[in-house]
This record gives C-alpha cells, structure tokens and sequence, in this order.
C-alpha cells in the first residue's frame, strides 16, 4: 500500500459494506459514471425503481433502497459508507491552483479545518445495473454535513483513473477525456435549483457541460439526473452529531443526494474507479476548492484468467489477450497456477483468447464463472458478455502431450531386427539395444505389437508409467 493511501485514511473511520480500496473519505455531491457522448434510451434516474431519491435515509413504501439499508447490509450491487474526519484533522485543499479547471497534479492538500457548513461528516454512494439499459449502470449517492447555517456548493469528480493523495501535499493521478464532475448547490432545506454535469475534455476550455438539472422533486419528465436537500429534521442509521441540534438527528438542509442515468444523458458507456467530493467557494468551474472526500468506488467489470497445465507444476508459458482491450494491455504470459485481472472493463462484449501453444501442449478445457460463457476449444477463445458490475474468472487448462519409447532388449544380444506395429506412427524395426521414441502425443489410448522373427521368443513386454 502507498503512502498516499494511508495519508487519506487518516481523515477518518471507513465504514465498508463492499470490500474496495479506499484510500481516504467518499462523495459530498455526487453523480457520474460511464461517458462518451452516444444515444440510448431516456429515463429519469429516479424513475428506475432502484433506488429511493426522497430527501431522507428510510426505506419507504416507494420501490427501490435508501441510504439505512446501504449503510446496514450489502449485496452484489457497489457500495459504500464513509465517515469522515472533521475540524483541523481534515485533509483539505490549499493552494491557489486547487480548481476544477485545472489539472490533478496541480491540486494541493493539508490537513486543517474548512467553514462548518462546508465540513462533511457522511458520504455514501451505490450502484446498480440498470434494467432499462444492458449494460448499463445507474448511481446514487448522498453526503451530509457539519453545520446548516448557510447553502453551500458541492461537486463530485468521478476519474477513470486512481487518484489518491501523496505526501508531499500533492496528488497523484491525471485527468483523463471521459472524466465527469458534478457540481450542485447544497441548499438549506429548499429546492436544488442547479445540478450541472460536465466532462473532462482537456485543452484550453477542459470542462464541457452535458446537462443542466435541478430538484428531484420537480423533475419527474426529466431524465438522467437530479439531486435533493431534507427539508425536514431526519433520523440517519448511522451515528450523526450536528453542530446544532439533537444528536442522532440531521437537521434539515444536512443531507444531499443524488443520482445519474447516463443513458438518460446520451452518454455512452464507461468504467470509473475513483471519485473525489468538493466544497467549492461557488458554483463556477474555476471557484476555489475547500474541503474534499476522496476514496475508491469501482464501477468497472473484470475478466481475470487463470492458467492450469496437466501435469500440474509443468514448465509452459502461454499468451493471452482480450479484445476488445480498451486498456491497451496486450498480450499477457501466465505459467501453471498464474493469473492476471483485466481490470477497469465496462459492461459488453469481450473475447478472451489464448494464443499459439508451446509446442507438445493442447488447450482442453475452458471453464468461466460468469458472463454467459460461450466456449471455442478449437480457436482457444471464449467471448464473454458483461453487464453491470461482473468479476469473471475464466479458467484456462493446456495439457502436455506424452511421448512413447520403445526399446529392444535380447538375450543374447543380437543383430537381428524386430519389427515393431504402433497405433500412433508406421512400423519400424530395433536391435538388441536400440530405441523409438514417438513425436508428442494427444492424451488417449495406444497401443504397440512385435513381430517376432523365427527361432525367438519374446519372454517380456514391461512398460513404466
């Protein structure tokens, strides 16, 4: 583990209902996932049936989850709770050059306090495959906060690629095109009146706004996503302690959440695994950040391929690639017992090939765990179909071909020649001493006949294995 891992974890307690590496405190305003501009059918994130976008965290008579059921239990859906550090022991921004605008590496951090309102105590956030759009994923999430005495603005980066903190006070990690924030404005208990989407383009102009949302409540005929505040005290699952008010209770105006459709936004499949939330200084792109949450939520799929050879422990080593490869990976080489994870896939189509044999070596068996398998043992190859969040393990097993050896022994030794019949090659002839080895073999029976010359005997036909 880096050290910019556990510089993040100092800023407070993970909570972790999905086992994934997070590296420090998760989501303040949140949206995103899987982009590239593309057109797919319409619907409202909050019309899915997966989940319930109502400003509070209790499970209602509305279908779908709330945010108690997430922070008590998992299930194969992704998700995740964090609790976050608070007051002068909370990573911050600092740093003029610390804006949305401007690239990861030139991000700065310390530990120290930001304004109450803008301090976040919870952040939470799910996934789930989409049943309108195979393939496809819808997210949610949610944050609270310290105080209520004043709106505030909130944002939520989702990268393509780990971004993490580093000890030198810097960042670690780059933008990449495809990258999504989310900037809302966190009200008081009213109605959220801007929910902007943008993409990371790079350039002069690097951000590029797809959609403009707003309120939930008030976008039923709206697609693709929405966020909303509580308007009214609510009573969390998780421990809660407010600057102001009853412990146990978030005041209204304490918590946002949120949600996306990409598909409802025409944005086109594609796989993220880290994500940051920020308190800004305004809505704008180029205001100044203030606090941030930063950690691993993992909406990618992977296929890993394990290598088995008979006999076990044989010396081998096999190629394999998939394609299609958006990672640029290539060709990976794995010996017995080794595996490699093509990690970071989007939902799809994939096949997963093993190339040219070592010579004496056959493919036979491919065996997978998930994504509805369908097998070609004659061009090693199987092609898989993801959708939502799937880890897939395919299991590749190549067996080595034998060899037979057949050797004459007389007694006496003698010249003559014995002609010999095998079943895997044509006839041919030994002397005292001599010997036929076979070219490999496929595993299967065979089986071998002498001709004995007039005036022997044969007194004995032994075989070792």
């Amino acid at each position: 583990m880096g050290e910019h891992t556990r510089l993040a974890r100092r800023r407070g307690v993970l909570h972790r209902i999905r086992p994934t590496d997070v590296r420090s405190a998760i989501v303040w305003l949140a949206i995103a996932t899987l982009m590239v501009l593309g057109a797919t059918t319409a619907y409202a994130a909050h019309t899915l049936n997966l989940f319930e976008l109502d400003g509070n965290t209790a499970n209602g008579v509305a279908p779908g989850e709330d945010w108690d059921s997430v922070y008590a239990s998992s299930n194969n859906t992704d998700r995740i709770f964090i609790t976050d550090a608070s007051g002068r022991f909370d990573d911050a921004y600092t740093g003029g050059g610390s804006k949305d605008i401007n690239d990861i590496p030139s991000w700065l951090h310390s530990q120290g306090g930001v304004p109450d309102k803008d301090d976040l105590l919870h952040a939470f956030a799910v996934a789930y495959p989409s049943p309108t759009s195979p393939g496809r994923q819808a997210i949610y999430f949610g944050a609270d906060r310290f105080a209520q005495n004043g709106a505030s603005e909130i944002g939520f980066w989702f990268f393509q690629q780990d971004v993490g903190l580093n000890a030198d006070g810097t960042f670690e990690g780059v933008h990449t095109v495809g990258d999504i924030l989310v900037l809302a404005n966190f009200t008081t208990g009213g109605k959220v009146n801007q929910v902007d989407i943008y993409r990371w383009v790079g350039g002069a102009d690097p951000l590029a706004l797809v959609a403009e949302r707003t309120d939930c409540a008030e976008t039923a005929g709206e697609v693709g996503g929405c966020g909303i505040v509580n308007s009214a005290p609510i009573t969390p699952a998780w421990p809660y302690t407010p600057k102001q008010g009853p412990a146990g209770q978030i005041p209204a105006g304490g918590l946002f959440e949120g949600g996306i459709d990409p598909a409802g936004l025409g944005l086109a499949q594609r796989c993220f695994s880290s994500f940051m939330a920020t308190t800004r200084t305004s809505h704008e792109t180029n205001s100044q950040l203030k606090d941030f949450a930063l950690g691993n939520f993992d909406t990618c799929s992977s296929i890993t391929v394990e290598k088995q050879t008979d006999p076990d422990g044989a010396a081998g080593n096999f190629g394999f690639t998939l394609s299609p490869d958006p990672n640029s990976v290539g060709t990976r080489t794995l010996s017995d017992n080794g595996s490699y994870k093509f990690d970071r896939l989007s939902g799809g189509t994939y096949e997963l090939s093993e190339s040219s044999l070592p010579a004496g070596w056959d493919l036979t068996n491919i065996s997978c765990d998930g994504g509805s398998p369908s097998y070609n043992l004659s061009t090693r190859k199987v092609t898989l179909t993801l959708v939502g969040i799937q880890n897939v393990k395919c299991t590749f097993t190549n067996t080595q071909r034998g060899q037979i050896t057949v050797e004459k022994v007389t007694n006496p030794a003698s010249t003559q020649l014995f002609s010999f019949a095998p079943s895997w090659t044509p006839t041919f002839s030994l002397s005292n001493g001599q010997s036929n080895t076979s070219n490999p073999l496929v595993p299967g029976t065979y089986s071998v006949s002498e001709t004995v010359p007039t005036g022997w005997d044969l007194t004995s036909a032994t075989c070792d294995d």
